[in-house]
């Protein structure tokens, strides 16, 4: 990845956090599997501001038509 500001080493540890913390929750008797997916996209040849403006997803430009899928998915998901 291109992006200074979460290097490897930094996205492993928090990727090993949410799971974690996925694995607790649902030790408590909480089910709701979509709620607590967690998933973390890597794009390997851009940069930490990717997506500057809505042009980019009206013009399915990737990875940024991607990226906006799948943030509109985990809030249709989480927010309610």
């Amino acid at each position: 990845a291109l992006d200074p500001q979460f290097p490897p080493p930094i996205l492993q540890a928090f990727e090993r956090a949410l799971e974690q913390a996925a694995s607790n929750n649902n030790n408590s008797g909480n089910d709701n599997d979509e709620k607590n997916a967690n998933e973390i996209t890597v794009y390997p040849d851009v940069g930490h501001a990717f997506w500057a403006d809505m042009d980019q997803v009206a013009e399915r430009q990737e990875p940024q038509f991607s990226a906006y899928q799948q943030v509109t998915k985990f809030l249709a998901a989480n927010l309610e």
